[in-house]
């Protein structure tokens, strides 16, 4: 039996060991909250994740560091228990002292031993973590802050025990000092078997002592584990019925979701019939434009109708004037009519196939009348038809189009002559020059001869030269400062039209843009031919005076002649770059007019795109429609998937309580361990007395002593071993227990935020669905007092448009049947001047021929002016009403460009966040175009609500999909943790 103070050793040994392993974690965390202090200041939210992990992977490095050092100090509470033993046995003999003191010394070296490798272990440790800590870079406050008051608290413990196990040291270090004098004491005294045997019963008596107390310890243990254990069946419980809560909660969740998904779908049926609703008000917009446009139309042919006859007194003037000098000529050619009467009988041969001319032109012009005709009724058909026959009307529109284009076309070839003239001017003035060269070489020749009388002259005349020189930098430097003024008017014309574009939306239209425009065309075309008026009239003036000059002083002036050569020609070709300035400058706005019609032309063909996006949509919300049906599918299939999940868990949480079960087997197969340990150790006891008994006897049975020893050892370890293992796996357990748990706690809990999210989204919805329905109310009255107003104005507008079309019918009519007795009348009168011309052949240069031929080419002239008057003013008429198709049609389409551009812009405002925070309503004294302004911003802001509702619909959708993802991987994580369990069983 070993003595008290033995064990008072063991003991300090093992408590200061203990001490110094809990300084090392002290130090650990005093380390580790120092510099999560100094690294307050350097947080991130980014890496608070991060850190968090690594937080909890240290404190679980750190709870397995606490449990290695516990099943150390079980090891060495084991080891040492079986040296006490041994030392009981051990103490019966006098030399047993001394393997006491061996024996001691050896355990403390040992225990040393194994303090350093645990001191080294928790240092690597301590650096591994230190190290990791300073590859943190951030963390966060308020956990940092818990845990380092935590840590200091459990510092300050530690010190206080730190403090005790020193004393209990020093006091350790006496007694050890005392045993060494008293032992010493005892081998001198303890020669006595009396004193041995005192020494054996006091050993015995320890022994029965430390067994007692060893049985009370170990039906302590046994007391805490069974409350331990009744203490986490209670847990289980508690967490069971969490468990059960918030299953219940995730099935109100479902409820909740199912209840918005129902919202949404009623959602989507509203926005399907907002969509046709948005339909019929584009159709009736589409209606309304075309009215304005046929409004737009007569109010234009009403102009055009102005212009031709203002044209038509222009031409009335020239055919005055046209008169007067026919009879003056006529005056002439009767003087003359003797000598010409062949002429004559060959220009009427001409007038008779001019007549048959203008008879086959008749014609044409009643078949054109005809077809006029058949195309206004074609056109009054087509207005009562339906869309796709305006489409139809629009292919002939836009060959119209390409008619006018054709014209334009024409308009360029007849420019491109005019350069080519322009080019052959050109090539004249480069032949005259060069022939000014040729006279220039042969001056020279002649000018070296009297080079010695003209040097005093030259020095004269270098001084004007100078002179000039400096007019003409001059007026260099204006014609460039004029050319700069041009390129600045150039880019402010620029500017302003990219800001007139960008105000479009503001402006009544880009009409009086293209007046200002065309007029300051005009303008700038005006100053070009002034500019070329002026250097015409300078080239002039320079050659009146170098004709001057040239007659009063050709011998005298040839090298004056020869610099202002030089110097004309700079100018002339500063002149002509200004010209070809000027050229290109006309180039590059009629490309601008190109792609002013390309963009017209794109704008067309966007407001298609616009259409069909408009189907793409309504598809699209018929595809929303299936999806939500295939969703609600999907729902009732999460409904039983959600049922079977249930399921699980019970099965799972049945399964979880039969594993305690078989746990509290496990242990109750632990205390029958224990149980046979201490039967073992009962019978080595035995078996060391034995041993004793037969040493004292005789030496033959040691062997077999051994023998027996080494076998109830490695049934010792094995038993051990067992234990270890069994621990392994209840901790195990209990680790993946706690794991499972924070993911379902983490899993319900973003569910709850979901839930919560979509309560708000909802709530969302229905407020903006009020606002909408509210627009749409004051849309619809607005749109039903426009709609009134326009049909009223239209039908005023037809009617009027109907009484001019019979009234141009009925003159035409009339200027028809007007120019049919026209012709019978100069038919007669053709033949009546053909017999009178017979009989004035026959009475040849008489002064009755005379007069009847002065007659004739009156009657003549007069006939033919009067066809001429007759057929201009039939083809004024059918270009008047080609003109005004023609611009009925442009400004169609530039009306519908117009609102095309204004709904783009209104768009582009919306995308870049301008919201139209009022709703404008239009005023009963508003302009059409007003109103039509104020329905536009409306129209977009009921675009831009249909956008927000996708965008929402869209958003439940991925939530959804999201859900079901989150459904999987649950039931992937049940799964696995039911695979887990039975490899566990």
């Amino acid at each position: 039996m070993p003595s008290p103070l033995l064990r008072r050793v063991n003991y300090v040994t093992r408590e200061s060991h203990n001490n110094e392993m809990e300084d090392v974690l002290t130090s650990y965390g005093l380390r580790g909250s120092e510099k999560l202090k100094n690294k307050e200041g350097h947080k991130d939210t980014s890496l608070r994740n991060l850190e968090d992990e690594e937080i909890k992977q240290l404190r679980n490095e750190r709870t397995s560091l606490k449990q290695q050092i516990e099943r150390l100090q079980q090891r060495l509470l084991f080891t040492e228990e079986e040296r006490f033993r041994s030392i009981d046995s051990s103490t019966s003999s006098p030399h047993s002292i001394e393997t006491l003191l061996h024996d001691l010394s050896q355990t403390s070296l040992i225990n040393e031993a194994k303090a350093k490798r645990g001191l080294f272990i928790l240092q690597r440790a301590n650096e591994y973590v230190s190290h990791h800590k300073s590859q943190e870079t951030h963390s966060r406050h308020d956990d940092v802050m818990e845990e380092n008051d935590r840590l200091t608290m459990e510092v300050w413990e530690l010190r206080e025990k730190l403090a005790r196990s020193t004393k209990v040291l020093e006091e350790s270090v006496a007694e050890r000092q005392q045993l060494k004098t008293s032992l010493s004491e005892m081998r001198n005294h303890m020669t006595q078997r009396e004193r041995e045997e005192k020494v054996k019963e006091e050993g015995r008596r320890e022994a029965r002592e430390i067994e007692e107390r060893n049985r009370r310890g170990e039906e302590e243990k046994k007391h805490l584990d069974m409350q331990l254990y009744q203490s986490q069946l209670k847990k289980l419980d508690l967490q069971l019925r969490s468990y059960g809560g918030k299953m219940r909660q995730m099935m109100e969740v479902v409820e909740g979701l199912q209840s918005t998904i129902s919202q949404s779908e009623d959602e989507v049926h509203r926005l399907t019939a907002e969509c046709t609703r948005f339909e019929g008000k584009l159709r009736e917009r589409e209606e309304e434009v075309e009215r304005l446009r046929d409004t737009l139309r007569r109010e234009g042919e009403k102009r055009e109708k102005n212009q031709l006859e203002e044209e038509k007194r222009d031409l009335q003037l020239s055919l005055s004037r046209m008169k007067e000098e026919t009879n003056d000529r006529s005056r002439e050619w009767s003087r003359h009519l003797a000598e010409k009467d062949e002429t004559i009988q060959f220009h009427l041969r001409r007038q008779e196939e001019e007549t048959i001319r203008w008879q086959l032109k008749l014609e044409l012009m009643q078949s054109e009348k005809m077809s006029l005709e058949e195309r206004e009724r074609e056109w009054r058909d087509l207005f009562h038809r339906s869309r796709e026959e305006r489409d139809e009307i629009e292919q002939e529109m836009e060959e119209e189009k390409k008619k006018h284009e054709e014209d334009l076309l024409i308009v360029r070839k007849r420019e491109e002559e005019k350069e080519e003239k322009w080019r052959e001017e050109k090539e004249r003035s480069e032949e005259r020059e060069r022939t000014l060269r040729d006279e220039l070489y042969r001056l020279k020749e002649e000018e070296r001869k009297k080079e010695r009388e003209r040097e005093e002259v030259v020095r004269q005349l270098e001084r004007e030269k100078n002179e000039w020189t400096v007019s003409q930098q001059d007026i260099v430097s204006r014609f460039e400062f004029r050319l700069e003024q041009l390129e600045r008017e150039k880019r402010e014309l620029e500017e302003k039209m990219i800001e007139r574009v960008r105000q479009s939306e503001k402006e009544r239209g880009d009409k009086d843009e293209l007046r200002d425009f065309i007029q300051r065309w005009e303008e700038i075309s005006r100053n070009l031919l002034e500019r070329r008026e002026e250097v015409e009239r300078r080239e002039r003036q320079e050659r009146e005076e170098e004709e001057k000059k040239e007659r009063q002083e050709r011998g005298e002036m040839k090298k004056i002649y020869e610099e202002n050569l030089s110097h004309l020609r700079q100018v002339v070709d500063g002149l002509r770059r200004e010209l070809c300035t000027a050229e290109e400058m006309m180039r590059e706005e009629r490309d601008r007019c190109k792609d002013a019609t390309s963009q017209r032309e794109e704008m067309s063909g966007e407001l298609e795109a616009v259409k069909r996006i408009c189907n793409e949509t309504r598809e699209e919300l018929e595809r929303t429609i299936r999806e939500k049906e295939v969703i609600t599918v999907e729902r009732n299939e999460l409904r039983r998937n959600f049922d079977e999940i249930l399921e699980k868990l019970h099965a799972s949480e049945e399964k979880r309580m039969d594993i305690l079960r078989l746990e509290d087997l496990e242990t109750e197969e632990k205390r029958n361990l224990t149980e046979k340990y201490e039967v073992l150790q009962a019978e080595y006891n035995s078996l060391s007395h034995r041993h004793q008994q037969m040493e004292e006897e005789a030496g033959k049975s040691s062997e077999k002593f051994h023998e027996e020893k080494k076998r109830l050892e490695e049934m010792v370890r094995d038993s051990e071993k067992e234990m270890e293992i069994i621990c392994c796996r209840h901790r195990r357990q209990e680790e993946e227990a706690q794991v499972r748990t924070k993911q379902m706690r983490g899993e319900i809990q973003s569910l709850l935020d979901q839930c919560r999210e979509g309560e708000e989204e909802v709530e969302r919805l229905r407020r903006e669905e009020e606002k909408r329905e509210k627009m749409r109310e004051q849309m619809d009255r607005e749109i039903t007092e426009i709609r009134e107003k326009f049909q009223a104005e239209l039908q005023e507008r037809d009617e009027r448009y109907r009484t001019e079309m019979d009234e141009t019918r009925e003159e035409k009519e009339m200027q028809l049947s007007e120019l049919r007795e026209t012709c019978d009348l100069l038919t007669l009168e053709r033949n009546d001047l053909s017999f009178q011309l017979e009989s004035a052949n026959a009475n040849a240069r008489s002064d009755h021929h005379e007069r009847l031929s002065a007659d004739c080419d009156r009657h003549i002239e007069l006939i033919q002016r009067q066809h001429d008057i007759d057929i201009m003013s039939l083809k004024a008429s059918q270009a008047e009403t080609t003109l005004g198709h023609n611009r009925d049609m442009c400004r169609l389409q530039d009306e519908k460009r117009e609102w095309e551009q204004k709904c783009l812009s209104l768009e582009e405002k919306w995308k870049n966040g301008e919201e139209l925070s009022v709703v404008e309503t239009p005023s009963p004294s508003a302009s059409d175009e007003e109103k039509i302004k104020t329905l536009e911003a409306r129209l977009v802001k009921e675009r831009k609500s249909k956008v927000q509702l996708e965008a929402a619909m869209n958003k439940l959708q991925m939530e959804m999909i999201e859900f079901k993802g989150r459904m999987v991987g649950l039931l992937s994580l049940i799964e696995q943790r039911e695979t887990k369990d039975k490899r566990n069983l």
